[in-house]
């Protein structure tokens, strides 16, 4: 009787193991393609436009035109006009176009 119980609750366990083990590639598989479809994700022409317009304004190919304020010399109290309009990079970044930016120093 110990024995054929012991055996039973062998049975079990491979059982048990079995099950997990599927459970676990199942679980994989499905990480698996829920990853991949996140990237496959379809974008929509006004997407694509919208994605375009940013990535020109970050990677700077055309610098756009920027008010800055004028320095105050020695000796003065104020500047008029106190703006100026230069073009520039958003946040200066040009990333291999420093030839289109124009420089931070405005002295």
């Amino acid at each position: 009787k110990y024995y054929h119980n012991v055996a039973r609750i062998r049975e079990k366990k491979v059982l048990l193991l079995k099950k997990m083990n599927q459970l676990f590639h199942i679980t994989l598989l499905m990480a698996v393609v829920v990853a991949a479809a996140q990237g496959m994700k379809c974008f929509s022409k006004a997407d694509k436009k919208q994605q375009e317009k940013i990535s020109e304004h970050f990677a700077c190919e055309t610098p756009k035109d920027t008010a800055i304020h004028m320095p105050i010399p020695e000796g003065y109290n104020a500047v008029s006009p106190n703006l100026a309009m230069v073009k520039r990079c958003h946040h200066n970044v040009c990333e291999g176009r420093a030839h289109n930016c124009v420089a931070v120093d405005t002295s």
